[in-house]
């Protein structure tokens, strides 16, 4: 977020203005107890009209 320039509410208004999940990740990882995890992607904007991915 930092690089970008985005700030948390940014975020917080992409997820929130979003009509549909983009794609779902599956990640494993030997480390966790739990060894899948679901990423979200989600593309949207925020209130601006800036596009987040």
């Amino acid at each position: 977020m930092e690089i970008d320039g985005i700030t948390e509410l940014d975020v917080a208004e992409s997820i929130l203005n979003a009509v549909a999940i983009y794609k779902t990740l599956r990640s494993q990882s030997p480390y966790r107890r739990i060894g899948r995890e679901y990423l979200y992607v989600i593309q949207s904007t925020n209130m601006d009209g800036l596009p987040i991915y």
